[in-house]
């Protein structure tokens, strides 16, 4: 189209090459420059002819009487596709030198130098473009500025992205997060319904560095999701992450309703909802397993938002589809995620940067700082507890049987309150079941309200002051207790 069009096309000897093989004639890069591509191609374009052709000021009369004195071509579009470095980077068999031979540079400095002198050149960093550029080239001759404008940005934009991938691969092979400088790539991955609010609008961004994660999931649904969505499914996947066995989790306000695991999805599902059936009502569901008619038609029963599971079955996905509120999610690789190490927090002014450590407990590390120690069900009950409080908004306390969370409270600014609400949740079947929270105990008031309700088993970070009068306390009514020596805020 652009050889119909009277334009003279330069091409860098891959392109020459290819374009050549398929009967299209065009000029090399090296027909200009006088150089031929040096050290395996690693120097192609950096060159002062290509550079004059495309940074030259149309309107400057000392840049065109230069333009002429030199016979610098005059370039009108750069067309650039850089090496995929979003993939190749990933990929497990590459070395870090390896990672490093895919670094663009002349690819990246054309853009910028387009990007530089938009008003006069189009550059185009991306096959999307090509058929509207060549229908501006057809009827107008030649691209408008608002098109040129609109290209720069997209490939400034671009670049920006490019560069903060090999900064984050860096990093991170290098474990040098404390640095001057960070960048975070993010590529646009579609709009959302709305934000945490209708009148909010939201956007979701892909990113690339985490290979599973909810906005890799394939929305089923004409329905779009809003952010408050997204936001509960990565809370669900965050816990569920922690667990190896058939695992529902329900989630409202990106906090756990109810957590269970079973040998059978179904079990589990009932359980979870039984936590909080209330507080479920309006929430999303998460699974680690493929879900299958009987569990769809159970959920079918309830009101719900968002499911998501690696994946749903056809019988099941007809039985759900039909419920026009809700959204339905994919996520292959849902059953071995695992959270990325680093948090981003953004606040005013600024971002805050964190490991996002998964806080994984061993039975060896834990401290029994009771008289009694724990039972085996009880040591692996407490482990389960902690795996979901540690995913809870602080002061959070989740309450446990078995397999099965039976009582949640998070958010609160008391820590007995905290308690007082988990305990009221959990009613009856807190009797006999084992209690996680992720800070310590600053009084012995909380252990005295989980006594009076019949929680047997505590475990907790330690690290009052007050601990000896805390473990005084477990001891008086025969409960067990278990320091963690680890905190699990999480905000």
């Amino acid at each position: 189209k652009l050889l119909e069009q009277g334009y003279n096309i330069y091409a860098s000897e891959g392109t020459y090459q290819y374009l050549k093989e398929r009967s299209i004639f065009v000029d090399s890069v090296s027909s200009i420059t006088g150089y031929p591509h040096l050290m395996d191609g690693l120097v192609k374009t950096l060159h002062p002819i290509i550079y004059a052709g495309i940074l030259c000021d149309r309107n400057n009369k000392e840049h065109l009487e230069e333009i002429t004195k030199y016979k610098v071509p005059l370039f009108d579009i750069i067309a650039v596709n850089l090496y995929p470095y979003e993939e190749l980077s990933l990929r497990a068999d590459l070395s870090f030198n390896d990672r490093l031979t895919y670094i663009d540079i002349g690819g990246i400095s054309l853009i910028r130098a387009a990007v530089k002198n938009y008003q006069y050149v189009t550059i185009l960093t991306s096959p999307t473009y090509y058929s509207q550029v060549i229908s501006e080239l057809e009827t107008f001759g030649e691209t408008s500025p608002e098109t040129r404008m609109k290209l720069a940005v997209d490939a400034i934009n671009y670049v920006a992205y490019y560069d903060a991938l090999i900064s984050h691969f860096m990093n991170f092979t290098t474990g040098m997060w404390e640095s001057n400088y960070q960048t975070i790539p993010l590529k646009y991955a579609g709009k959302l319904r709305y934000g945490e609010n209708p009148h909010q609008r939201a956007f979701l961004y892909r990113y690339p560095v985490e290979k599973v994660g909810v906005v890799n999931a394939i929305c089923l649904s004409s329905r779009k999701p809003s952010l408050n969505n997204i936001g509960d499914l990565d809370a669900g996947l965050r816990i569920i992450s922690e667990f190896r066995d058939p695992t529902c989790v329900i989630i409202k306000h990106r906090n756990p309703c109810g957590v269970a695991s079973s040998q059978f999805l179904l079990t589990a599902f009932k359980k979870a909802y039984e936590c909080d059936s209330k507080s479920a009502f309006g929430g999303v569901v998460v699974f680690n397993r493929n879900v299958d008619s009987d569990v769809a038609r159970e959920l079918s029963k309830k009101f719900f938002h968002c499911l998501m599971a690696p994946h749903f079955e056809e019988e099941a996905l007809g039985m759900l589809s039909s419920k026009k509120s809700l959204t339905i999610f994919e996520l292959p690789g849902l059953d071995i995620y695992r959270p990325y190490g680093l948090r981003w927090i953004k606040v005013s002014g600024g971002f805050l940067l964190q490991e996002d450590t998964s806080m994984l407990l061993h039975p060896e590390n834990l401290r029994i700082v009771s008289k009694r120690a724990p039972t085996k069900e009880e040591l692996s009950t407490m482990i389960y507890s902690w795996n979901v409080v540690k995913h809870t908004y602080s002061n959070a306390i989740v309450i446990t049987k078995g397999s099965s969370t039976v009582g949640i409270a998070w958010g609160e600014s008391s820590r007995v309150d905290a308690v007082q609400h988990a305990v009221e949740k959990a009613g009856r079947r807190a009797k006999d079941a084992c209690l996680a929270s992720d800070g310590f105990f600053p009084f012995r008031d909380s252990i005295d309200v989980m006594a009076e309700a019949g929680i047997t088993a505590i475990i907790q970070p330690g690290g009052s002051k007050r601990d000896a009068e805390v473990i005084e306390a477990a001891n008086e009514y025969g409960m067990c207790m278990i320091f963690t020596g680890i905190r699990g805020f999480n905000h």
